[in-house]
Formats: C-alpha cells, sequence, structure tokens
C-alpha cells in the first residue's frame, strides 16, 4: 500500500504586507543575501586542458527570493503531483550575462601581474566578452539594403476564421492567435526599419560609438518608469546598493559585470575581485510578483559609462526593458498585448540600439521595438496579417511581416510605424528554446526536435535539420559563422556546417553527457581557423570543453556512403530544405578533451544551466543558484 509522506512542518517566515518577511515574530527584516566562497588552488574543481590548468576563481551563491505573501501555499504536498500551474514551469535554470562596460578598441589595463593565456592556438582570435556591434554585415544586409519597391495599401478585409490543418508551423492550438485573412501577398520587401518616419534608429545602428564607447544619450531615449518609485502590480519591489555611483566609480573600464535571473527576480550584480566588504552584492535586484523572469540579454551596442539596456523576459509574456544605470523601465507586451505565451528565450537584435526578438513557448517569434509602445496584433479590429504573404508556406507562417504597415489603410499606416510589434512569425507548436544569431541568419531551436534557420531579410525559413532524439535545447554560431553548434535532450553535442549555402549539413557528434545539454558555447580566446573549442553545459552537472577540427575527424566505416547522402527535400514551394535525418553509424563522433563535474566539497553536483566564455576565464551557473569562476591558464613568459 502506497502511503503519501507527511505534510511538512509550517513555514517558521512569516510574510508582511510590505512583502518583507519576518522569522518566528521577530521585527528583524530577513533578507536573502549573496554569498562568495574563494576556492582553493588545490580544490577539487581544478581541471587540465591542453593548453594549461584552469584554476578554480570563487564560487558565489546567489540568494534565491521567497515566494510572493500573494502567492497561495500549494495544496498538494505530494511531492509526485503535477506542477504544470507553476510560473517556473518553462524555465531553463539560472541565466547568466556578462558584460565589460567598454568601448571595443579600447586597451585593457594592466592588472599588475601574469597576463592569462588569450589562446593556445596561433593566431587565436581576440573578442570581447559580448558580441561585435556588425555581426557578419548584418547592418547592412538588413538595415541599409533592401528591393526597390512601391509600397501599396491594402483594402479592408472582413474578419473569417483562418481553417489551418495542424502541422509544424500551425494547428488547432493557434486558432485563437492565428485566426487570421491576408492580403495579397507584396512582391516586395518594404522594410520600415530604414524609414525615415519610423522610431528605429536605422541611422545609428552599427555606427560609431563615442568617445564614452556608447552610443549619444541623444540618439535613445530612457524608460518612463521608475523601478523604485512605482505602483505596478507587477513589479513586487526593487533594491539598490546605497553607494552604486561610488561602486561604479572604483571600478576600472575592465572589470566585469554580470546579469542573472534567479527565481523571481533580476539582478545586476558586481563580480569585480571580492574583498572582505564586498561580496558580489547586487547593484540593482528587481522582484516580480506575478512572474518569473525567464531569460534576458544585455545590450552590447548601447553599453557605456551612463547606459546599459537590459531585456527580460517573463513567464507571463512581457517584456521588460530595463535601463540599469537611471534604474528606470517600461513594460512591452503588456498583459499579453500579442501573445500571453511565456517569454522562454530573448535576445538583441546585433548591431540595433532598439530591436529585440522574442521566442515564445507557443512557438511564436516577434520583433518588438524598446521605444515603441504596445498596438496590438490586430489594430482597429483590422485583419491584416500575412497568412499569404509570399514567404508564408506549411511550415513557416508569416502573421505580421516587416512591411505589414504597408498594407493598412493610409489613415492608419502613421500609427502603425510608431507600435509594436514589427513582425510575427510562427514557427513550431512547441516551446522555442534558444535564438542564435550570425549576419541576417537566426538559428531557432524547439523542443519539438528541430533546427530551423530563418533568413530575416526575405523572411524565409531556408532549413529544417531534425534532432537525433528528443528537442533542441541551445544553439551558437562559430565566430565565423560556418559552423553551429546545438545541444539538447539526446544528451548530445552536434556539430552542423551552416557557411555553404549549397551545402549545409551535420558534421559530427560528440558524446560525453549523461543528462540533456543545457547550453553550449564556441570559445573565441581558444579558437582559429583550423581548430574551435566548443564548451557546455547540461543537467548532469559537468563541463565539457571540445577541440572540433573538421580535418581530424575519424570518419566512420560507410562514410563514402554518407558523403553522397540526401542534401534534402525541397518543401513548401521549393523555399525550405528539409534535411533527412542522419543515423549515428553515418556521422563521426568525437570525446570532450575535458569533462569536469562540477561541485563543492561534501556536496552532491547540481545540474547546470548556462555559460560563458571570458577572456580570463570560464563562467558557469547552475540551477541552485549557484555560479562558478575559473581562471585561464597563465602564459608562462619565453626565454
Amino acid at each position: 500500500m502506497f502511503i503519501l509522506p507527511p505534510p511538512p512542518k509550517s513555514s517558521l517566515y512569516y510574510p508582511s504586507s510590505t512583502g518583507l518577511y519576518y522569522r518566528d515574530g521577530n521585527t528583524n527584516v530577513l533578507e536573502a543575501t549573496n554569498t562568495s566562497a574563494v576556492l582553493e588552488p588545490d580544490d577539487v574543481q581544478v581541471f587540465t586542458a591542453p593548453e594549461g590548468t584552469y584554476i578554480p576563481k570563487e564560487t558565489v551563491h546567489l540568494a534565491t527570493p521567497l515566494p510572493h505573501p500573494s502567492d497561495p501555499p500549494p495544496a498538494v504536498v505530494n511531492p509526485l503531483a503535477p506542477t504544470h500551474t507553476l510560473p517556473s514551469n518553462h524555465s531553463s535554470g539560472v541565466r547568466l550575462s556578462t558584460l565589460i562596460l567598454q568601448d571595443y578598441g579600447d586597451p585593457e589595463p594592466s592588472n599588475n601581474g601574469p597576463t592569462p593565456a588569450t589562446g593556445r592556438f596561433k593566431g587565436a582570435r581576440q573578442l570581447s566578452t559580448s558580441s561585435a556591434k556588425s555581426i557578419g554585415g548584418w547592418t547592412t544586409s538588413l538595415f541599409t539594403q533592401r528591393k526597390n519597391s512601391t509600397a501599396t495599401a491594402a483594402t479592408v478585409l472582413e474578419d473569417e476564421e483562418s481553417t489551418t490543418s495542424s502541422s509544424t508551423a500551425g494547428g488547432p492550438n493557434n486558432a485563437n492567435l492565428l485566426s487570421t485573412s491576408a492580403p495579397p501577398a507584396q512582391s516586395a520587401f518594404g522594410n520600415p526599419l530604414t524609414r525615415k518616419d519610423t522610431n528605429a534608429s536605422a541611422t545609428t545602428i552599427g555606427g560609431p560609438p563615442t568617445s564614452s564607447g556608447s552610443i549619444s544619450a541623444s540618439s535613445s531615449s530612457r524608460p518612463k518608469n521608475s523601478l523604485v518609485k512605482n505602483n505596478s502590480s507587477f513589479i513586487s519591489r526593487t533594491l539598490l546598493h546605497d553607494n552604486t555611483a561610488k561602486r561604479l566609480a572604483e571600478r576600472r573600464p575592465a572589470d566585469l559585470f554580470a546579469w542573472i535571473n534567479v527565481g523571481r527576480s533580476f539582478a545586476w550584480v558586481d563580480f569585480s575581485p571580492a574583498s572582505q566588504n564586498v561580496r558580489h552584492e547586487p547593484l540593482t535586484k528587481v522582484l516580480f510578483t506575478k512572474a518569473h523572469p525567464l531569460c534576458h540579454d544585455v545590450n552590447p551596442v548601447t553599453k557605456g559609462s551612463n547606459t546599459v539596456d537590459a531585456i527580460v523576459g517573463t513567464s507571463a509574456g512581457d517584456c521588460i526593458w530595463m535601463e540599469c544605470m537611471s534604474s528606470r523601465y517600461n513594460r512591452i507586451n503588456k498583459n499579453g498585448d500579442v501573445t500571453r505565451a511565456a517569454v522562454t528565450n530573448i535576445s538583441w537584435i546585433p548591431g540595433s540600439e532598439n530591436l529585440f526578438i522574442t521566442g515564445h513557448a507557443n512557438g511564436v517569434l516577434v520583433i518588438f521595438d524598446k521605444e515603441r509602445d504596445d498596438g496590438g496584433l490586430f489594430p482597429n479590429g483590422l485583419q491584416a496579417t500575412d497568412q499569404n504573404h509570399e514567404a508564408s508556406t506549411d511550415v513557416f507562417r508569416v502573421i505580421r511581416s516587416l512591411s505589414s504597415s504597408d498594407n493598412f489603410p493610409p489613415a492608419d499606416q502613421k500609427q502603425q510605424q510608431k507600435v509594436n510589434p514589427l513582425a510575427v512569425y510562427k514557427v513550431s507548436n512547441a516551446p522555442i528554446t534558444c535564438l542564435a544569431f550570425h549576419g541576417h541568419t537566426v538559428a531557432i531551436t524547439s523542443k519539438d526536435g528541430y533546427l530551423r534557420l530563418l533568413d530575416l531579410t526575405t523572411e524565409t525559413l531556408t532549413d529544417i535539420f531534425p534532432s537525433y532524439y528528443g528537442g533542441f535545447l541551445c544553439a551558437a554560431f562559430s565566430p565565423d559563422g560556418r559552423y553551429l553548434v546545438t545541444g539538447g535532450e539526446d544528451d548530445m553535442v552536434c556539430i552542423w556546417h551552416v557557411g555553404d549555402p549549397h551545402k549545409k549539413t551535420l558534421v559530427a557528434r560528440g558524446q560525453g553527457h549523461s543528462s540533456w545539454v543545457r547550453a553550449v558555447k564556441f570559445d573565441p580566446w581558444a579558437s582559429d581557423d583550423i581548430t574551435y573549442r566548443i564548451g557546455s553545459v547540461g543537467e548532469d552537472g559537468k563541463l565539457l570543453l571540445w577541440d572540433f577540427s573538421p580535418k581530424s575527424l575519424n570518419r566512420p566505416k560507410n562514410a563514402a556512403q554518407a558523403s553522397h547522402q540526401d542534401p534534402g527535400v525541397a518543401i513548401a514551394g521549393n523555399k525550405t530544405i528539409l534535411h533527412p535525418f542522419v543515423s549515428q553509424s553515418d556521422t563521426p563522433m568525437f570525446p570532450p578533451v575535458v569533462s569536469k563535474l562540477v561541485y563543492l566539497k561534501g556536496q552532491e553536483a547540481e545540474a547546470l544551466s548556462d555559460l560563458r566564455f571570458l577572456e580570463k576565464g570560464i563562467a558557469a551557473s547552475g540551477k541552485d543558484g549557484r555560479i562558478w569562476l575559473w581562471d585561464r591558464p597563465i602564459q608562462q613568459p619565453s626565454n
């Protein structure tokens, strides 16, 4: 006979009407704080790679906030009960972003110590901790080039229900969101991002920075609402460091800062070397009430000594644009203006000050402008979507195109050029898990088990790749854009050749994880044109490093047959290539060069959720809220 476990004892923590917590009637406020522990050089977290020994620096345990007082206690104490109603249902764990408030071209100040090795390869790339301002010609392809065309206004269409069949790109579950009828397809690509009457600053995107290393303040406005003095029911409260200005003034331009979402909190943390008085206290910490932050991104284009723009995606579908220096914010897609599905991934569009793209739990992609107000998907009751857009197919639907404002009546066109969203696409029925950019191509991973490549200049889905098993969870492009690495529920790291538009294919699989792969990244400081360094972390608590060289792969016995495999089937009117499944017997396999189980002495390993390669080290985050830092091998002076 199965007996349920006894209910837990009542909590010793009592919420108050102000949102604070007390213990046992004590009037002292209990505010959880971050803790930092410096690891010894002989700690168990030391590991050796081909270029040398990585020394553990420290581990920072981020405080997970207690539930909000308005949150009802769980009614079911059975640990086997479903938790599909929790705000964190779509969470992939603690997400980590890093940034150095320094111009890309400025030399880094000396540390008055030994210089870390910047790469074991000759000619290793020297990049910043963030993306470059212009990636692969993005700014010249999307923001300044478009087909010559004459925009035509569409006629007003009557409401009607769409009768789309259940497919990869749409189904009955999307009837409410995708109930559309569309005007005739436009033969031209009228990109509103390049028009003079739009709010997007196309002329400054990817432009030269000011002397302070950031975009001029006059070209970028700040959010309207204060994080500190607000009566929003969406944000519980905001904690600001008492001496933020002093702390920032004491930091060198090359010091590292991090942005992290944990539980229902989003924090800006100073990751400078810890001292006796500074234990990585958050400079800003925002606590949410009705939703959990699931993902975020920091804009490297507008970063500087006076401006740091961050965008946060929540489980309620809302996006929060936050300017960290002024502690102000705007709420975008408020109350599900476009879609109420949780934001499962969010990213600034490379080279842009204002534009960002969101991936949602219902398989929808949306492009927003941070400075535009919400305008709704169907303004004034018009069904002005692009179901019959020339790029819409059975596997990819353009709900709203970048040129959709041309299809509105003339009286509405001017208004639509001032409101969100800019574009809406339907790519899957399953949650979007990752968005990775290179040039004008965005790689989209989803839990439906398919990797998709989308060309944003033409709004065309070009390629679809199947997984070996389960869904894809993460993806990253190599610095040169020739390769794409993915990880997912098949416990493997897969490498795809995407540099040649006519020969995109799976080239290798890496085995080393024993659970889902949560994050993959290329290490630009340990890569060159011959060998690529890849890092991955997973639910098994392992940090793995891989060295991938296309010329040194061990080909399988039937490699000759595999080299002549079907290049793919053209579907959706020859616009999309559906690539075939590739078995393990036809794919080269390669092992990791480093496999490290990350844990503290005397404790068990926890699942890892994110990874960042820094110029002087490696940072990884765990689902338990712990951040791990390693120093790169010291470069020995030549005799």
